[in-house]
């Protein structure tokens, strides 16, 4: 157009605006969700949407289609609508199977997530050790903090309750047999005898901690189940002293002394004819028994007795010599005497002993008196006095003695020595 005249023009602005593009997330575990973005920009990968865990499942990746055949390409621009569809995976399932005793249970685990223990039942007397990917239980414990990468059997280990056994023993000493702990697996336990010096054994006790009352065992039982205090029970050994004569080997008294304790003087024991010396401690009196030894075993106590010295036995012979026997017996202490019916008699030490006075009529007066006596080596005696010592000799000697006007014969005992005199 001409121009004619002043004109003035106005300039017109119009904005250039950047097309903007719709981007569509679809996802099988989320809801859709729409992006809108400006012509060319570079898409950010939408974290967000696969951010939460799907149990089971881990992201894969953005595809442009449906079957995923074409992976989207983050670090093209954007120059149009579309859809991105995200691909899971499912991840590989296991088992887990626990095994215990005779019983089983399954678990199916996600690949890479860990199992729990599983439940375990309390078994009596046992305790549980824990789990064991072998049966035998060699190697280490199962870790279950592990990721689980394929089918696992696990098992169940059971140790026996290791149960105490308390012995009080009061100053004794146990019997090595004896065991100070047991388990269930055990055999029935024997309790053997501990000792103590000076004492017997009566019996293992347990108390019952509710009641206070003992109870005497003899054997453990293992299906007992718990720690135990056994308490042995003791009796105060006593020993039985026995008072003895030599002479005649026979008791004269007796005491029961406890361990540790002092034999009592007897009450006197009194033998007609007889004065006591005292106590000894051997046969032969030798040593003197100390009443104040302290008793841990039996004692034989020996007494000693000497003869009066006008002990004895008198007999009287016939005031006329006729032709006979004139038969006597005697017994005092350990020696007896006994007509042995042969018209002799015998001496031996702690049995009988016999004399016989035989006289013939001699015309002189005289008695003719016949000993037997054991083993005596004695020559012909005419009114005096001889010596006999019975006590290691066998077999017969006869000994003749006349005897003048005799009246009496009259036999003395000092202790192992025998004395005849003849009057």
């Amino acid at each position: 157009t001409p121009i004619t005249a002043d004109i003035t023009l106005y300039g017109r602005w119009t904005k250039n605006e950047t097309p903007k593009y719709t981007v569509t997330f679809e996802s099988k575990f989320t809801e859709a969700k729409e992006v809108v973005v400006e012509e060319g920009t570079i898409l950010k990968v939408p974290e967000s949407l696969t951010s939460d865990p799907v149990e089971g499942y881990v992201f894969d990746a953005w595809y442009t289609d449906k079957d995923y055949t074409t992976l989207y390409t983050f670090s093209a621009p954007v120059t149009s609508s579309f859809i991105l569809y995200g691909k899971w995976i499912e991840l590989p399932k296991y088992t887990v199977t626990f095994v215990y005793d005779s019983k089983t249970n399954e678990v199916t685990v996600i690949e890479g997530k860990t199992v729990s223990p599983d439940a375990t039942e309390t078994r009596e007397g046992y305790r549980f050790d824990g789990w064991y990917t072998d049966k035998s239980f060699s190697g280490e414990k199962y870790n279950f903090d592990t990721p689980v990468k394929s089918d696992l059997m696990l098992y169940a280990r059971n140790l026996p309750i290791e149960y105490t056994i308390t012995y009080v023993l009061d100053g004794g000493n146990n019997a090595e047999a004896n065991p100070t702990s047991y388990t269930i697996e055990d055999s029935v336990i024997t309790l053997k005898t501990p000792q103590k010096e000076g004492y017997d054994f009566e019996g293992w006790v347990i108390k019952d901690e509710t009641t206070g009352e003992d109870t005497v065992v003899t054997e453990i039982n293992p299906t007992t189940l718990a720690n135990l205090t056994l308490t042995a029970t003791w009796k105060l050994k006593s020993f039985k002293v026995t008072f003895i004569n030599p002479e005649t080997d026979k008791q004269v008294a007796e005491q029961t002394v406890d361990y540790l304790g002092k034999v009592k003087v007897p009450e006197s024991v009194e033998i007609e004819g007889y004065t006591f010396k005292g106590w000894y401690s051997d046969n032969a009196l030798t040593k003197e028994f100390d009443f104040d030894t302290l008793v841990d075993s039996e004692i034989i106590i020996y007494g000693k007795w000497i003869a009066d010295s006008n002990s004895g036995v008198e007999v009287n012979f016939p005031e006329d010599p006729v032709t006979g026997e004139v038969a006597f017996t005697l017994k005092t202490g350990d020696i007896a005497i006994q007509n042995e019916g042969n018209g002799y008699y015998s001496v031996t030490k702690g049995e009988v002993v016999t004399i016989t006075a035989d006289f013939d009529g001699d015309s002189s007066g005289n008695y003719i008196i016949n000993w037997v006596v054991n083993g005596a080596d004695v020559n012909d005696v005419t009114g005096a006095e001889f010596d006999f010592d019975t006590s290691d000799y066998s077999g017969y000697t006869y000994i003749i003695c006349s005897v003048y006007d005799a009246k009496t014969l009259k036999i003395l005992f000092t202790g192992n020595l025998y004395v005849a005199v003849i009057k």
